[in-house]
């Protein structure tokens, strides 16, 4: 399978917007300025295709990447954003109805930076997840930002136990910076579209 064969398909902003196909969907959330974005040009090995932007909430509709045999999906991100509170809220409702009624959809990653770690909103995400039955999986990002004591630290983290049984156990780091951990998420990509 080669990444760079990405094209963008299309964005969406409500359900009769989402594209008719029957590809199977990976899918990336995370906080504002998680780096999403740049982790999904990393990923594909395009630096532009993905619209990367400092400025949190820059990302306000679900953007659609298709590949040759399956397609990556850019959700909005959740949290602070500079954007007005009915349009965030607007836009996470599509969010979750896209997540949980999504029969293509495969896998949701869920960002977490890694100089942060874990916020009431990203458990709240995992929660109603697995309520719903959708398979999960975290990514800590930014992971070139930390120093080595604070790697071994991640690294003791990054299984889960059982509460959440649509949680996958084994988290995944990644940097977009220096390429770390993208071609092991190549890999779980793969594996998920084959299964």
């Amino acid at each position: 399978m080669l990444f760079n064969q990405t094209i963008f398909l299309t964005s969406a902003t409500n359900s009769r917007n989402l594209p008719k196909t029957q590809l199977p969907e990976i899918a990336f959330i995370g906080r504002s300025n998680v780096g999403k974005s740049s982790l999904i040009n990393a990923i594909i090995g395009n630096l532009k295709i993905a619209k990367t932007s400092k400025t949190p909430g820059r990302t306000q509709q679900i953007n659609f990447f298709k590949l040759p045999e399956f397609i990556i999906v850019d959700l909005p991100g959740y949290g602070y954003a500079s954007a007005p509170i009915k349009e965030v809220q607007k836009w996470q409702e599509f969010n979750l109805e896209y997540m949980k009624n999504r029969q293509q959809l495969k896998l949701v990653f869920i960002l977490i930076d890694s100089r942060i770690g874990f916020k009431a909103v990203d458990l709240n995400l995992i929660e109603q997840l697995n309520e719903a039955g959708v398979r999960c999986r975290i990514i800590y990002t930014k992971v070139d930002k930390l120093n080595k004591n604070e790697m071994e630290i991640l690294k003791s983290i990054t299984t889960f136990n059982a509460k959440y049984p649509f949680l996958e156990p084994n988290a995944l780091i990644a940097s977009s910076k220096n390429k770390e951990g993208v071609e092991k998420i190549r890999k779980v990509i793969l594996n998920y579209i084959i299964s």
